[in-house]
């Protein structure tokens, strides 16, 4: 962290609501406070979290304890690990929703290791033979034709109806 940045400069930047610092000037495009420092820039809450002598290892992540992501007052900021940082995503179902469904689901389909289309496992859906059968005619395991044909694989997010098969 470059030395030059104090904690007067990141209030002075900042609106106070309540008991929160809301930082008002450039974030970063997932809408973190960031601010430049020693020819580059650096995330403010890391730099907060160092001012208060709790330096952050490198990758370890910043959080605030208000949940707020613009917010700046070193009561508010703290170290954390990934693990309590994914538990807290888990908790507020940020890792189930429908769109990020079809955001992994378009990737895994791309992968030129896709051995499966769209076309397929709609034939696998419509199939009458059994599952050993088909898994053995389509190159993949068991479980693939199975969670296909329970709508859990190779969802059709084009449907308006592809939710309501879950």
């Amino acid at each position: 962290m470059s030395k030059e940045i104090t904690l007067k400069e990141i209030y002075d930047r900042c609106d106070e609501v309540g008991t929160c610092w809301i930082w008002r000037d450039a974030t970063t495009t997932g809408g973190y406070p960031i601010i430049k420092g020693g020819g580059r820039c650096l995330y403010v809450r890391r730099v907060v979290a160092e001012l208060n002598g709790d330096a952050p290892a490198f990758r370890q992540p910043v959080i605030t304890t208000c949940g707020d992501k613009l917010c700046c007052n070193p009561l508010h900021v703290e170290t954390s690990t990934t693990a309590k940082v994914g538990q807290a995503a888990a908790k507020r179902r940020a890792f189930s929703s429908l769109s990020r469904r079809m955001k992994v689901a378009a990737a895994k389909r791309a992968s030129p290791s896709a051995k499966l289309t769209m076309e397929k496992a709609t034939e696998i859906r419509l199939s009458t033979k059994t599952g050993k059968e088909l898994a053995k005619e389509y190159g993949v395991n068991l479980s693939v034709i199975k969670g296909i044909r329970q709508n859990r694989m190779w969802v059709d997010f084009s449907s308006p109806f592809a939710g309501l098969m879950r």
